[in-house]
């Protein structure tokens, strides 16, 4: 009885230890495609553009790419993966690029065919370029490769509180929302560097306009909560930067007439790191609080101007009027959207402050 039992744990170990070489070997044998990039040709044609990461034996990262235009995105695919040594894998994709102008035209099929690839993962970045989405592939970024490069910068913005989240998972969830409308990041090049620009807004599939970058923060703290975040206060010799910002919102529908009004309360806490003034005193720290709630307040109100002359719901309004009103029409929302009353107030509190110049 005992041999049968060392006989059968030898034949797992065996097994197990094949499965091991196996895998080491298929590694070995593919490209690992960490970014994509989709520029629009015409009515009919589509330029793909992938890079893959290559390890140099002194242990740096280059980067290797391929393009091609196709009138499908799988033929595209497919001809990439034949101008390639190895087979191409996306089980490692980082980061999806999409142009501006193939944005305007419709991106769903695009996302379709990420969410249907079954080494793709819900998380992968998405975003939107302005220029051709090639030229951020190719792009050659010092110690390591474009996917990499690019999704770290992304995360980096998320985390700072400049932008909302946004992956290939939520980008779903809010195009197929009756209530809302998907967004994404807006990268642009400025000399041989990859920055925010900000936010891609979307009616349905099709990039329809932008929040600008100096309105970001505010439009975040309108999406999500968050409990890291940086703002700077522009007031002279009053100016300031706020840390370790901390925002929540509450919405409060009123559904008493045939048009819902909205109010959305936002608080807001933070730390001064820097000012150029002195602290040295209450006063002083109320005062860069109205500042701050000031130039916040201004930001949504050319934020919710825009989204509404572009008849379009980022915040997801209309899920927040539906879930407080059970008699919600999302036609009769449609409709009376651009005529909704959206009123915002914000409090900031600082919590302490620290060095001052």
């Amino acid at each position: 009885m005992k041999k049968l039992q060392l006989s059968f744990i030898n034949i797992v170990l065996m097994i197990l230890l094949t499965g091991c070489v196996s895998e080491e070997k298929i590694i070995d044998d593919i490209d690992l495609v960490t970014a994509v990039g989709y520029d629009y040709v015409d009515a009919n044609y589509v330029r793909g553009t992938v890079s893959i990461p290559v390890f140099k034996p002194d242990k740096t990262i280059s980067t290797q790419t391929f393009s091609d235009v196709s009138s499908l995105i799988r033929e595209n695919r497919a001809k990439l993966d034949s101008e390639a040594d190895k087979p191409l894998f996306s089980g490692k994709l980082e980061v999806a690029l999409y142009s501006e102008e193939l944005a305007e035209h419709g991106i769903y099929e695009f996302i379709d065919y990420l969410s249907r690839e079954p080494s793709i993962g819900s998380r992968v970045l998405l975003a939107v370029v302005e220029g051709k989405a090639k030229d951020y592939i190719i792009k050659k970024f010092p110690s390591t490769d474009t996917g990499l490069y690019i999704s770290t910068l992304l995360e980096k913005y998320i985390e700072k509180g400049t932008i909302p989240k946004t992956n290939l998972h939520q980008m779903k969830y809010l195009y197929f929302s009756k209530g809302g409308d998907p967004f994404l990041p807006l990268l642009k090049m400025k000399n041989g560097k990859v920055k925010i620009n900000g936010i891609a807004l979307f009616k349905d599939d099709r990039y329809v306009g932008k929040i600008p970058f100096k309105q970001t923060f505010a439009f975040k703290t309108l999406v999500e909560n968050f409990e890291s975040g940086i703002f700077p206060i522009h007031n002279g010799r009053n100016s300031a930067v706020v840390e370790n910002v901390k925002a929540k919102r509450h919405y409060t529908v009123d559904t008493s007439k045939s048009v819902p009004k909205v109010r959305i309360d936002i608080s807001i806490n933070g730390v001064v790191r820097e000012h150029k003034g002195t602290i040295n005193n209450q006063k002083v720290v109320q005062g860069l609080e109205k500042e701050m709630e000031k130039q916040i307040s201004k930001d949504y109100k050319k934020i919710i101007a825009t989204i509404q002359e572009l008849n379009v719901d980022p915040i997801g309004l209309g899920d927040i009027i539906k879930s407080q009103d059970r008699s919600f029409n999302v036609n009769k929302y449609k409709a009376y959207y651009r005529e909704l009353p959206i009123k915002t107030n914000v409090k900031v509190k600082i919590t302490e402050y620290g060095v001052t110049k």
